[in-house]
């Protein structure tokens, strides 16, 4: 639960030292445009779950740049100090979709493929917090589903090309009322 009086105080401050950036550095603190208006209205950024591979990379890229949504992601700020459980938290609190990238990473001793076990435990977490219109399964092809997911819809992707389900991706923000 959130002390309103330390949020206030702990706001006031912030703004102090913005101006005094603003004054002493010649710094200056850009206003939020219109989309990022439209994302904080929604409750948030929208999270990144993944594993190894780099196509959450270009994903993140596609949402800042093509359609100038903010991202978080589980390493996107310094984590020392900070359990999991206590940054996973930041990020539930903070996000109003998120897209899970299961891409087949963990070889099973029958050579199947599985996605990494951080984005199983992930896709539970968030479709319980944001529901499943919300928490969205991008899946690549080759990577085994869990059987908790069978019959949920999911955007699949071929092997190392996220950017196939771009348009997919975009079409489930906009129905979502992200963009």
């Amino acid at each position: 639960m959130i002390n309103v009086e330390s949020y206030r105080e702990w706001i006031g401050c912030y703004i102090d030292k913005l101006k005094v950036m603003h004054t002493e550095h010649g710094i200056h603190v850009k206003p939020l445009d219109t989309s990022e208006r439209t994302i904080m209205k929604n409750g948030g950024n929208i999270f990144i779950g993944h594993g190894r591979s780099q196509d959450w990379l270009e994903l993140k890229n596609f949402l800042n740049e093509r359609l100038e949504l903010q991202c978080d992601e589980f390493d996107r700020v310094a984590t020392a100090g900070l359990t999991i459980p206590e940054r996973l938290k930041q990020m539930l609190e903070q996000v109003c979709m998120a897209f899970l990238i299961m891409t087949a990473e963990d070889e099973q001793p029958d050579g199947t493929q599985r996605a990494r076990e951080n984005v199983v435990h992930e896709v539970g977490l968030f479709q319980g917090r944001l529901g499943f219109e919300k928490a969205i399964i991008l899946l690549e092809e080759g990577c085994e589903e869990f059987s908790n997911i069978h019959g949920l819809v999911q955007i699949r992707f071929p092997k190392g090309n996220i950017k196939a389900a771009f348009e997919e991706i975009r079409q489930v923000l906009e129905r979502e009322g992200v963009i």
